[in-house]
């Protein structure tokens, strides 16, 4: 009879464990597509960012001076 037990506790425990690992798994699985959006949007602000660089050099500076 313990040892029906025992082996039930083990098996609560390895289902545990297994349930616990495949939350971080899933956790670790969006932390990881997030990344890759945060890096696609950096990526992408930085392009803008040299675009809208680009079109100011060629603009020219025009001052007004009142006569």
């Amino acid at each position: 009879m313990a040892l029906n037990a025992l082996s039930n506790d083990v098996f609560s425990d390895r289902s545990r464990s297994t349930s616990t690992d495949n939350n971080r798994r899933r956790a670790l699985a969006r932390l990881y597509e997030r990344r890759i959006a945060v890096d696609e949007l950096i990526d992408s602000l930085e392009r803008y960012q040299s675009a809208q660089s680009t079109r100011r050099a060629s603009c020219v500076e025009i001052t007004f001076v009142k006569k």
